[in-house]
């Protein structure tokens, strides 16, 4: 149910010291690398949760006193012209830190960016100067995606870790191109380096380890393309753009795929708990980074998964200003701290400010935005079959005399040509519309070709598929001895009598058919594209197969007599008073796309399940080899169930829980102000409990089934000098990959 409540202790007592931060000019190659600014003052620091720099606001300190006390400029004129000088003046990209000091007396570093807007407001009473800093991450904006990294394809360089192999082109930078083909080169290519055989540069001085590119279309066997995870991308990124972490730094590459696991309940078990999740890793989708800042694309490939990113910026070691790119996840296996706000019950007689840190609160958890249930909408199957085709004509004796044959030459054909004419003697097919086909049996037949062996029924007797067109795909399942996908076949038989316009039953001596034909573009079954019909090429090199095992080529001459055979057909060899028959081998497409669904968890605080689905037609695949195709015992067939030979199941399931894990709790949205600065709170951090109100915000239910709570998270922390007060504002939320799931 959706709620909120608000507080406001005005009067609330300034806990806390008060911060003397001052503001330096910061030049890292100086001796001295920090020049005060004295007359200028911060007003502002905001971090946010994502891709984005910290931002600073600043204030010029204007007085007369001052000015001739000091020499500090005291009028806009002097400071807000861009080409103002001086040692008061703070000029564009000059780099600021914004530093205090530790009780320890170590340097506390708040910001630490580059100055961009000046602005001047001048009222009848008064005059302000004030600007706007970056944080120094903005740096990583100056040089967007351009190109890639790929590493030569032969098979030595193919292995080079050294990185000479590997050449900077100007092909797009895109991970896992999607194909329309079938089988193993559908959905989407691997393209990056074999496993095991990453790049180890040393680049600055650091040494790092990632895989680059390579060319998608590589048909070896073993196949030696792999496909890129998040942790994959977002590391060669980092290794391309900030290879020498001259403004920011980042995690260690190596680690990235391990923390960029999607973590979903154990096989049968509803409620979810880290230590016995299921982990499986998160494959980007077809992705292309061309033309954008690496920060953000970055944000924008963990957020499909519900993954986040943000700049910290301290000192380091040396107390200089150090901001560092940490990624962390936002689901139930986050490992983020946990924290308190403290606010005493109302009522308690006596004020104690070590259990009080709230000055403002302000909450609302929206539980209309829940998505508890996700679909992911695949490919539809695709299997592999040979269908034994049947004219989709009707031969008449006299068209095998040589006058009438010439109207079905191609070059005789115009624009008035009948449609009719142009099919006669050229289209064959499975007629799985039931438009009309000629039977072996010498009749016109409108029954649609019965596909129910290949497409079963349901276990109680429901049809799984519609009577539709099916066209072929010219790229078959199967592959050659090297993992070459073969290509659709087809073949001439004169001793086959088994059904037409219908499956294969295996029986039958046939021959292959190289050339003369193309695959019809919208139904099943092919056309002849010879000139001369009556001279139909088998192609050279032709065996027969069948039967008991190969044989001579059975076409006399190597042609097939294209309109003489089906309309009048010779009592002697091969027809023997009978038309051949042809059997097209192919790829088409089943009605039902893999099952792929999470529904909803007893975790989930809502008694509905809310569904939505995601588009990944162009991404996970099930393919298979119907029995009934001339490849399948070659292919590992058993004689009776398909052989699959691609399915994405288990990875299309990783997603769908992915989604679910990021979408089915409310989002808890708001913010507590501390009427002080502290650094205690952290971008990335969750909340647990309102201290002394007893107060648990948790997101989620069933931990009394197991279930591992969540909590909102600090998404923005907001330090404010202005005033003669000073404060710390945490924006909440648990609002968790919010972004184009179309991505």
């Amino acid at each position: 149910m959706p709620g909120s409540f608000d507080l406001d202790n005005t009067n609330a007592p300034l806990y806390g010291d008060a911060l003397a931060a001052g503001v330096y000019l910061y030049d890292p190659a100086a001796d001295n690398p920090f020049s005060l600014f004295p007359n200028v003052r911060c007003l502002r620091i905001d971090f946010r949760e994502g891709p984005e720099p910290p931002v600073a606001r600043f204030e010029y300190v204007l007085s007369d006193i001052v000015a001739i006390n000091l020499g500090w400029p005291a009028q806009f004129e002097e400071l807000w012209p861009i080409d103002a000088q001086g040692p008061y003046v703070v000029n564009p990209d000059d780099r600021l830190v914004v530093m205090a000091t530790n009780p320890d007396g170590s340097p506390l570093i708040l910001f630490d960016g580059f100055a961009q807007v000046p602005q001047v407001d001048v009222t009848p009473s008064n005059q302000r100067v004030t600007f706007t800093a970056v944080g120094v991450a903005i740096r990583e904006w100056d040089n967007p995606v351009s190109g890639r990294v790929q590493r030569n394809s032969d098979p030595t360089g193919l292995v080079d870790t050294s990185g000479g192999s590997d050449i900077s082109i100007d092909l797009p930078c895109r991970f896992n191109p999607s194909e329309t083909d079938v089988g193993g080169r559908g959905g989407y290519l691997p393209n990056r380096t074999p496993e095991g055989k990453d790049t180890v540069k040393s680049v600055g001085g650091l040494s790092l380890s990632y895989p680059v590119f390579i060319d998608p279309g590589i048909e070896r066997s073993p196949d030696p393309r792999a496909y890129w995870s998040i942790g994959d991308a977002i590391g060669y990124l980092l290794a391309q753009y900030n290879g020498t972490q001259l403004y920011t730094g980042y995690p260690n590459l190596d680690s990235l795929d391990t923390l960029l696991q999607v973590e979903s309940p154990a096989q049968g078990q509803d409620t979810f708990t880290p230590a016995d999740a299921q982990t499986a890793p998160l494959t980007i989708r077809d992705y292309d980074a061309s033309n954008r800042p690496y920060p953000e694309v970055v944000a924008e490939l963990l957020s499909y998964a519900g993954f986040v990113m943000r700049w910290d910026t301290e000192a380091n070691q040396n107390g200089l200003p150090f901001t560092q790119l940490r990624i962390y996840r936002r689901d139930g296996a986050a490992t983020s701290p946990i924290k308190s706000i403290y606010l005493d019950a109302a009522g308690t007689p006596t004020l104690d400010p070590s259990r009080n840190n709230i000055a403002r609160l302000h909450l609302a958890r929206d539980s209309n935005s829940i998505v508890n249930a996700w679909q992911v909408e695949t490919q539809q199957r695709l299997v592999e079959v040979s269908i034994v085709l049947a004219p989709l004509y009707q031969p008449s004796i006299g068209d095998a005399q040589s006058v009438i044959r010439k109207q079905y030459f191609r070059s005789s054909w115009n624009a008035s040509t009948p449609a009719a004419t142009r099919r006669q003697y050229r289209w064959y097919g499975a007629d799985e519309c039931g438009d009309g086909h000629w039977t072996s049996s010498g009749s016109w037949s409108t029954s649609p070709c019965d596909l129910s062996t290949i497409f079963p029924p349901d276990d109680d007797g429901t049809p799984s598929y519609t009577v539709r067109y099916r066209p072929g795909s010219q790229t078959l399942i199967s592959t050659d001895s090297d993992g070459n996908f073969l290509r659709a076949d087809l073949a001439i038989s004169f001793d086959y009598s088994g059904p037409t316009a219908a499956p294969w039953d295996g029986s039958g001596t046939w021959q292959t058919i190289k050339g003369g034909w193309r695959l019809l573009p919208n139904r099943l079954g092919i056309e002849v594209t010879a000139e001369d019909v009556e001279q139909w090429a088998t192609g050279r090199g032709a065996f027969a197969a069948g039967g008991s095992g190969p044989a001579a080529a059975m076409v006399p001459g190597g042609d097939i007599r294209g309109v003489t055979w089906w309309a009048s057909p010779p009592q002697g060899a091969p027809t023997n008073g009978n038309p051949p028959v042809l059997r097209l081998t192919t790829v088409i497409r089943d009605d039902l796309r893999m099952p792929i669904s999470a529904g909803k968890r007893i975790a989930s605080p809502t008694r509905y399940a809310r569904w939505r689905s995601i588009d990944a037609r162009d991404h996970f695949q099930y393919a298979g080899i119907d029995p009934s195709s001339m490849n399948y015992k070659t292919q590992g067939g058993n004689g009776t169930d398909p052989v699959v030979a691609r399915n994405d199941t288990d990875a299309a399931m990783a997603h769908a829980y992915q989604l679910r894990g990021a979408h089915e709790f409310p989002p808890l949205a708001g913010s507590a102000t501390v009427p002080y600065i502290t650094t205690y709170y952290n971008v990335g951090d969750r909340i647990d409990q309102i201290a002394g109100r007893d107060v648990s915000l948790t997101t989620n239910i069933g931990q009394d089934q197991g279930e591992a709570p969540t909590y909102p998270w600090v998404v923005g922390v907001s330090w404010s000098f202005e005033g003669d007060r000073q404060s710390t504002t945490l924006q909440l939320s648990d609002r968790r990959a919010e972004h184009d799931l179309r991505t």
